[in-house]
């Protein structure tokens, strides 16, 4: 039985998120702090590595989230079907936006399937890694090579992106972020803080995935005739930015 391991990656700044998030989701998760410097990039990887030896799977929440109900037991649950992918519990209406989103997440709505596969994990609100992975992708994550890559969540995608691994992402989303517009949660990110920076379709703070049958496997995405920037076809993997089906 594969087993979860948790933790919260939080900000100073946003530390009146945790008691209400740690209510929200009915129990005490170690927190792993950024150092006040705001470098999302050393404390989205310390949290990654700070998971547990004996877990199979790591979960890292971010604190600007609002969680569905019994949260912690879905994710338990899903991780039983979810084999060597990650899992993100979160898509966003704003960018990084592709045309096939729209469709993946109609498809499964349509059909009432829990997931769709996709690139990824695109988003950081909450994703879910297996513990084998964390050691080398963590090393690769440091390499001075790959300081380009913005966002600790496109470049734990592009470590996948170059596994041939894709993500499996919840339909709807399990979390959502909170907005400007609604909870003045700004970006710590500069020049980040866009409108409507909420889930595309999430399942409601009173809303529970825990009956949910993951056994279904994710709809898959046909790229055909997609290309990446550099002119590959989403079938074929891309050397440089990992694009691919």
């Amino acid at each position: 039985m594969n087993t979860l391991s948790a933790v919260i990656m939080a900000h100073p700044k946003r530390e009146k998120y945790i008691e209400p998030l740690m209510e929200a989701l009915g129990e005490d998760l170690h927190i792993v702090w950024d150092g006040g410097w705001n470098d999302r990039h050393v404390t989205g990887i310390k949290a990654m590595q700070a998971y547990d030896r004996s877990a199979t799977h790591h979960l890292v929440l971010q604190e600007d989230i609002i969680p569905s109900v019994d949260l912690i037991a879905s994710v338990e649950k899903l991780i039983q079907h979810s084999g060597n992918h990650p899992v993100a519990l979160y898509c966003g209406k704003t960018s990084p936006r592709h045309s096939a989103l729209q469709q993946l997440i109609a498809d499964a709505r349509a059909q009432h399937i829990p997931w769709w596969s996709y690139e990824g994990p695109w988003w950081g609100p909450g994703i879910v890694v297996p513990t084998e992975h964390i050691d080398q992708m963590a090393a690769w994550y440091k390499h001075p090579s790959n300081k380009n890559i913005s966002g600790y969540d496109r470049r734990i995608s592009r470590w996948y992106g170059m596994k041939g691994i894709e993500c499996w992402y919840t339909a709807p989303s399990l979390v959502d972020h909170m907005t400007i517009e609604e909870h003045g949660n700004e970006s710590l990110v500069y020049n980040r803080t866009g409108k409507f920076r909420g889930a595309f379709w999430f399942i409601g703070a009173d809303q529970s995935a825990l009956n949910t049958d993951w056994s279904v496997l994710p709809i898959d995405y046909q790229a055909i005739g997609s290309r990446c920037l550099h002119g590959k076809l989403n079938f074929e993997r891309c050397p440089h930015c990992g694009r691919w089906r």
